[in-house]
């Protein structure tokens, strides 16, 4: 039996044209409290296919999620931040990925390459944020 409080989550890295898969990227799932602090739930690295393995990680119930409040501020989903690092390309950070009880949410990852002669030592990382709305999910874990 599956638990109610849990979803699942994995991430698909490849190239910006999503031609090729990145293996070995770093994948860091994370979350920002109430309180403004980060909680680190998990680091994975992607197979050759370039897919990280499956996470659980925790999920509201969805039952309470539809308590038939009108001004119940209760959620279906949990929300985290996903961070993918591969060596040669621009790092990205989505931000509010959603998370289902019940649900495999999949983020899919497309990496950009550093411009060639690109220095991250001194130009920094240039990490590309983006705030997800949508996502795509299969039943199951």
């Amino acid at each position: 039996m599956e638990d109610e409080n849990t979803g699942f989550f994995k991430v698909n890295v490849t190239t910006a044209d999503g031609a090729l898969p990145i293996q070995g990227a770093k994948v860091t799932v994370s979350s920002i409290g109430e309180n403004g602090e980060s909680r680190v739930w998990g680091v994975m690295t992607t197979d050759s296919a370039g897919v990280t393995r499956t996470m659980e990680l925790p999920a509201p119930p969805l039952r309470e999620s539809f308590d038939g409040n009108a001004g119940s501020e209760q959620r279906a989903y949990s929300y985290y931040q996903v961070d993918v690092d591969a060596e040669g390309y621009i790092p990205e950070r989505f931000v509010n990925v959603a998370l289902f009880p019940g649900i495999v949410t999949i983020q899919n990852s497309k990496l950009i390459p550093y411009p060639e002669g690109y220095d991250r030592s001194i130009a920094g990382d240039g990490i590309i944020t983006s705030d997800v709305s949508g996502f795509e999910a299969e039943r199951g874990g």
